[in-house]
């Protein structure tokens, strides 16, 4: 992703959108965009899966992910 002379932004860069709303592109790679809104869902998502497996506040888990989009 690269910004182009005309655009200081960078806002052509990522599909023209740009802010921290729910509607904005939060970071892109060549294949896809993600919004501010997916990792808030998904993040919901799984703190819901974890407290219905008992998981309760102040106990510790370990998450791995890979590097990418």
């Amino acid at each position: 992703m690269t910004r182009g002379r005309g655009d200081p932004a960078g806002a052509g860069a990522v599909g023209g959108t740009r802010g921290t709303g729910t509607g904005g592109v939060a970071y892109a790679d060549s294949t896809r965009g993600v919004t501010y809104a997916d990792p808030e869902r998904r993040t919901r998502a799984l703190a819901g899966f974890l407290t219905r497996t008992g998981l309760a506040r102040g106990d510790r888990v370990a998450i791995v992910l890979g590097n990418r989009v």
